[in-house]
């Protein structure tokens, strides 16, 4: 059996087209894979982009929790002192008053005592001549 020139030709022809299909079937095979193994890489990317931004998210509010408790501390801190000292002044206006009151009562009882004393000597400057005859309006 003889094979013709044709027949080498059209045989090397049908394996090499063979042998092209076939390499393209494995190449197509290779990306897929290869596609596939990027997206799984793509996807564990994200997932720990994810985790990083919700422990990062997490950190920020914790610290923003953290600075708030503090300056409300702080804003109670100033408020308590702020409340003690309008106490403290308070307290120092009433003493003041209290003195004052003092005070003006023994002004009104010495001015008491002086027009006393002012009515018992004009009494007794005008007791004799009430006492004398020339004032006597009954007679």
């Amino acid at each position: 059996m003889k094979l013709s020139i044709e027949m080498y030709i059209i045989l090397i022809c049908v394996i090499a087209f063979l042998g092209g299909v076939i390499g393209f079937l494995v190449r197509k095979r290779f990306s897929e894979a290869r596609i596939v193994s990027a997206k799984e890489v793509s996807k564990r990317l994200i997932e720990e982009a994810e985790k990083k931004a919700e422990i990062l998210k997490k950190e920020a509010l914790l610290q923003a929790k953290d600075k708030f408790y503090q300056e409300k501390a702080e804003i109670e801190k100033e408020t308590v002192e702020k409340r003690q000292e309008l106490q403290n002044l308070e307290r120092r206006i009433t003493q003041r008053e209290s003195h004052l009151d003092k005070k003006i009562e023994l002004v009104d009882t010495k001015e008491a005592e002086v027009r006393k004393r002012q009515l018992r000597n004009r009494r007794k400057k005008l007791l004799p001549f009430l006492k004398s005859s020339a004032f006597n309006w009954r007679t």
